[in-house]
């Protein structure tokens, strides 16, 4: 018994078994059950939620929520529990539970155009765009990458599972390494974009400045910068704007109640137009109430 065991020790170790033809064959049927697995769990789903009543791609709802929330003007709203949780139940029912978006601003500009898709379109397109670059990466380092070997790697399916942003990860940052000989500032400019997920990437400023890669370093901290920035001046003028529109709706209320003073009829439309205020914005709003008032005035 104990030979036995020694001996199958040894051959694990050892590997010769494991020739190229026998691991190809092993990934082949790796894949073919997960995808099994995977195209049941998908059969087996209602409305779009899984039998654990997530949304397919799980994670993926976070990203896709805030990106519809900046879409709408309203990037800071994915911060905001309650609005970023409202947009996803608007999407799968109000007994859907809430998903988190645990990324820094930087994260929304990563995230911006996902929403300008139906969610399972933008959901596949993600995986594919994200997935394929991830891919190329890989096969700079590895050649002889078989694709089906690729697919077939568990980490690559739990990553599409959640709808998560492995892909993209790991592509910038392998990109980054790859590039950093030839091409140093492209190399600054994919570790610069890693700014929307910073806990991955704290050790490359250090190893850039012990390497003396001070073109890579600088292009990145720009990088960073510029994202940053992006996001900030997108957040000052949606402010700006919605401090506008603020100011305008006040500054009709207080003409609205300065003709209701003076006995206009405009008092039954003014009190028509505030309603319409509240449900279809300020700016719509103020709109409404200038015609409804000068058709009141015009009938006096």
């Amino acid at each position: 018994m104990v030979p036995s065991i020694g001996r199958a020790a040894t051959a694990l170790a050892d590997g010769a078994w494991l020739d190229d033809e026998r691991a190809r064959a092993y990934a082949r049927i790796l894949l073919a059950v997960t995808l099994i697995g995977a195209v049941g769990w998908i059969a087996l789903s209602d409305g779009g939620l899984d039998r654990e009543g997530k949304p397919i791609g799980t994670d993926f709802i976070g990203f896709y929520a805030a990106s519809r929330l900046a879409l709408d003007g309203r990037p800071e709203l994915a911060y905001d529990v309650g609005s970023h949780w409202a947009t996803q139940k608007a999407l799968f029912g109000p007994k859907l539970g809430y998903t988190a978006f645990f990324y820094p601003p930087p994260a929304l500009l990563i995230s911006l155009p996902l929403g300008l898709a139906p969610y399972f379109w933008s959901l596949a397109a993600w995986l594919a765009t994200t997935g394929y670059a991830f891919y190329r990466v890989l096969r700079f380092y590895l050649p002889s990458l078989d694709i089906v070997v690729f697919l077939a790697f568990p980490a690559v399916f739990v990553n599409a599972a959640h709808g998560q942003n492995g892909f993209l990860s790991a592509a910038l940052i392998g990109g980054g390494l790859m590039a950093i000989d030839r091409r140093p500032a492209l190399a600054g400019v994919l570790f610069g974009a890693m700014a929307f997920k910073p806990q991955l990437v704290l050790v490359i400023p250090f190893a850039l400045i012990f390497a003396h890669r001070w073109t890579t370093l600088i292009v990145a901290a720009a990088t960073a910068a510029a994202v940053i920035g992006a996001i900030a001046a997108i957040a000052a003028s949606n402010r700006a704007a919605a401090s506008g529109s603020r100011a305008k709706a006040a500054k009709a209320s207080r003409s609205g109640e300065l003709l209701r003073k003076a006995g206009s009829p405009v008092r039954t439309q003014y009190s028509r137009s505030f309603h319409a205020s509240k449900t279809a914005g300020p700016a719509k709003s103020i709109t409404l109430w200038r015609i409804e008032t000068a058709t009141s005035l015009r009938r006096c």
